[in-house]
């Protein structure tokens, strides 16, 4: 046994191990929802190829194929529903704030009246009036005030001056809910209610799109098989990708020895899936069968002027 002081002796932790704890749950996290997504994503692209008898693996899209083709596109769209969220949450603080009842009165129970200033301790204390209510709102009655300012004077101002204001006003109204909700709960020591909130709004939105974009890759599939060029990319010419399938419409040329297969005697205009392994997967959209050569024995020329969500051959 050691006769040094437990001052003395250096703390095995060290002021590191708070952060080598939090970086070790991090490393965690970000494995199991790198295998959530890639399991999300695996299906979203089964769900497109199925319909055309291939499977992800014979076009070349592996693990690291599909979460390097998808990430970007939804890391910004699960932003986009993280802010939608973030507003949602504020009209609904918003009208929280607009509609309240009384305040908490002298006995701590909610309805009962509050006295106003300047009365005497004998009088009977009287309900906050609409008007005191309003005085006490501060920069959110001045926002509700600006708001109703433009709503009068919109009749007789164009409207490219009242449509910006209108929507300024609103957002800062919608913000500053959401500001005053979370200072509130900061100043009552109520962290955990945001944290629930956060993270229940997290796990909404993820859901939401891996939802989205599962639902899309069936769609998209079933428009392929109907003769479409489609793409995984969010609001048709966005060029926002959101996963890794695609069909676009392509010209096949034989250029092999003998005589080209009986698939590729007839119309060249096919849907090109892409390769791997030195063969080339296509799709014929009137037989609606899928069809692999290989790659050294035809040319394949994309038609790029063919736009997402039109009909590849005509």
């Amino acid at each position: 046994m050691s006769d040094e002081p437990a001052s003395a002796r250096p703390d095995p932790g060290g002021p590191l191990a708070v952060f080598e704890g939090w970086f070790a749950t991090a490393g965690k996290f970000a494995a199991v929802t790198t295998a959530i997504l890639y399991g999300v994503l695996r299906q979203a692209n089964a769900f497109f190829y199925a319909p055309l008898g291939v499977k992800p693996e014979e076009v070349g899209l592996g693990r690291a194929d599909i979460l390097a083709q998808s990430v970007t596109g939804l890391v910004i769209v699960l932003a986009e529903t993280l802010v939608l969220g973030v507003v949602i949450l504020g009209v609904g603080y918003f009208y929280g704030l607009l509609f309240r009842g009384p305040r908490r009165g002298a006995g701590g129970r909610r309805g009962v009246p509050e006295r106003a200033p300047g009365e005497p301790p004998g009088a009977a204390p009287r309900g906050r009036t609409s008007l005191d209510r309003i005085r006490s709102w501060g920069w959110f009655g001045s926002l509700i005030g600006a708001l109703a300012a433009v709503g009068l004077v919109s009749p007789f101002v164009p409207a490219a001056v009242t449509d910006p204001l209108f929507t300024v006003i609103t957002m800062g109204l919608v913000i500053g809910a959401v500001v005053s909700k979370v200072r509130a709960d900061l100043m009552a020591g109520r962290v955990h209610r945001l944290r629930r909130t956060a993270a229940v709004l997290f796990a909404v939105a993820t859901v939401f799109v891996l939802a989205i974009v599962s639902l899309q890759g069936w769609l998209d599939g079933r428009a392929v098989r109907d003769g479409q060029v489609r793409h995984a990319v969010f609001g048709g010419g966005a060029e926002l990708q959101l996963s890794s399938w695609g069909a676009d419409a392509a010209t096949v040329t034989w250029i092999g020895g003998g005589a080209s297969p009986p698939e590729l005697a007839g119309p060249t205009c096919f849907l090109y899936l892409g390769r791997a392994d030195g063969v080339v997967v296509l799709f014929d959209p009137r037989t609606r069968r899928s069809i692999r050569v290989p790659g050294g024995d035809v040319v394949v020329s994309v038609d790029t002027t063919v736009a997402n969500g039109q009909i590849a051959c005509r």
